[in-house]
């Protein structure tokens, strides 16, 4: 005999008391309950157990040493960007700045620097009249 729905990896246990019919026997008493029996195996649990601990705990491992892992691979695979914040200030940004840093030290600006650089040198040029040389040599 076969049950369709009675599933054949579990173990089913029974226990049967009867009832007689009103019509065969007035009583309404029941009669003991029998011994169990059992049909089916039942399946270690354990097993199972051990599987819904283990699996999650070597994800949550291993996800772990993948992240450690690849923070190291992450400075190889893509390397840090420039930041040109700080190109940028020294292009644009800082000119005026170091020359009112230099002003503030030296207590001249740079015009003034430059101008004390420069040698100044003066030139006089004197004229004689053509003619004035022609008669004194003669």
């Amino acid at each position: 005999m076969s049950i369709p729905s009675v599933d054949p990896n579990s173990k089913y246990t029974f226990k049967v008391r009867a009832n007689p019919k009103p019509e065969c026997y007035s009583s309404k008493l029941h009669s003991d309950w029998s011994e169990e029996k059992s049909i089916g195996e039942k399946t270690d649990s354990t097993f199972y157990v051990v599987l819904i601990i283990a699996i999650p705990l070597i994800v949550a491992v291993s996800t772990i040493i993948l992240l450690v892992y690849l923070k190291r691979l992450k400075i190889l695979i893509l390397p840090p960007i420039p930041d040109p914040r700080e190109i940028l200030k020294r292009m644009f940004g800082e000119q005026n700045e170091d020359s009112q840093i230099c002003a503030k030290d030296d207590s001249v600006n740079a015009y003034d620097r430059l101008i004390k650089e420069e040698e100044i040198h003066s030139l006089t040029l004197t004229e004689t009249p053509a003619y004035a040389n022609s008669e004194e040599e003669n």
